[in-house]
């Protein structure tokens, strides 16, 4: 029998591991360049935003502002309002009487005051407060000082006042250059009328002093 060639067999399958090594080494190669390929596009795509899909984020929408109104008032007329509601008027100079109605029609409440006054005319308002245009709430008592005139130097004689209504009791004793205290008190008399006055009508007093008259009010 004829002997098998080994040899040949042995260099055949020599080559044959051979090529797939080098096949496997190759694949290997084209996977290396492959990968690297992808991680190269993937860098890119980061730092370029080349094939990366960005969200665009729409911030809040501000609100619109508010259209401004005009209501037809306008400075001057804003101003003149104010001038109408908190500016005290000016009473200096004015009768007693006149003075009383101006306050009061400008919504606040006079409080008058006879004192004597050697330079001031009798029966003239010389001074008040709060002054002339301050700014004061309605209701607000404004006070205003009446001359009486010069102070007499002989005694003074108390008016008679019953029987009177208030205010005209308080003017009858001012102008005799007393005093005025008015209290008030349940009696069966008209209400609002002096019923009792201290000191006593006719009795002599010196200038300035206290009057008292109780006033009637109803049960």
């Amino acid at each position: 029998m004829a002997e098998e060639p080994t040899g040949n067999v042995e260099s055949a399958e020599q080559d044959g591991n051979d090529r797939s090594w080098l096949l496997w080494l190759a694949l290997a190669i084209v996977l290396l360049v492959i990968a690297w390929l992808i991680w190269d596009y993937l860098s890119r795509s980061s730092t370029t935003g080349t094939g990366v899909v960005r969200v665009e984020v729409t911030p809040a929408q501000k609100p619109l502002p508010r259209p401004e109104v005009d209501y037809g008032i306008s400075e001057e007329t804003e101003e003149e309002d104010e001038s109408l509601t908190g500016g005290v008027p000016d009473v200096v100079g004015l009768m007693k009487a006149d003075a009383v109605s101006t306050i009061e029609r400008a919504g606040y409440v006079a409080s008058v005051k006879t004192v004597y006054s050697a330079t001031k005319p009798r029966g003239v308002v010389f001074e008040q407060v709060p002054r002339a245009g301050d700014a004061a709430d309605p209701g607000t008592k404004v006070r205003a000082l009446v001359s009486g005139g010069s102070q007499p130097t002989a005694a003074v004689k108390v008016p008679d006042v019953l029987g009177l209504k208030k205010s005209a009791a308080v003017d009858k004793i001012e102008s005799a250059g007393l005093d005025p205290k008015v209290l008030t008190q349940f009696s069966t008399s008209p209400k609002g009328r002096v019923f009792q006055q201290s000191p006593d009508p006719g009795t002599s007093v010196a200038p300035g002093s206290k009057v008292f008259v109780l006033v009637s009010l109803k049960r």
